[in-house]
């Protein structure tokens, strides 16, 4: 969720909240990002989010939150078109790679997690869709998210260089995206 400092009371504030979180998705660094809002302020941001450019989807409407996964749909079939990915999606129970059957999956078990667990159990094969390396999704899973070489954006398994290299590339996103907006409109960026 959006943490309770980052008020989310005026529009300019509302972008620079979006931006920070979404900016490597934005600029299509990075196929996708997975943020929760509580009911309140996912009403309080359709409109921008309606109009941000990219395909949404809400996986989970659980305890007064949303989980809604923003992604770069030609960079999210690239990553499903992968024989490797496809080899191990289908180890997590999914034998159609196809976008929608994806997603359609996805946000079967991220419900089924929330809802018939009480150890917040989660489908980590979701880093996937986020861009994380394969790799380092298999070590997350086998190693219960312990014994991370490294961690930044995600935890590191595998090619601890190349994954802090993406950490800092995705940070200059930011940053570059956070002094767009705070002179323009996240709106203006996407026409």
């Amino acid at each position: 969720m959006i943490p309770d400092y980052l008020s989310a009371e005026n529009e300019k504030q509302k972008e620079l909240i979006l931006t920070y979180y979404l900016a490597p998705v934005i600029l299509k660094m990075k196929p996708a990002s997975l943020l929760a809002f509580s009911s309140r302020e996912l009403i309080a941001y359709e409109e921008l989010l309606n109009g941000i450019g990219m395909k949404k989807v809400i996986l989970d409407e659980y305890r007064n939150k949303s989980y809604v996964l923003f992604y770069q749909e030609d960079m999210i079939t690239e990553i499903l078109e992968n024989k490797e990915n496809q080899k191990f999606l289908e180890t997590e129970g999914y034998h159609n790679f196809t976008l929608e059957q994806v997603l359609y999956r996805m946000e079967v078990r991220l419900q089924r997690c929330h809802r018939l667990t009480e150890n917040n159990l989660f489908p980590h094969e979701i880093g996937i869709l986020l861009g994380y390396p394969l790799q380092d999704v298999i070590g997350y899973i086998k190693n219960q998210g312990k014994e991370a070489l490294a961690s930044g954006y995600w935890k590191v398994y595998s090619n601890v260089i190349k994954a802090k290299n993406m950490f800092l590339q995705y940070d200059e996103a930011r940053k570059a995206m956070l002094q767009y907006v705070t002179t323009h409109s996240l709106l203006e960026f996407h026409q």
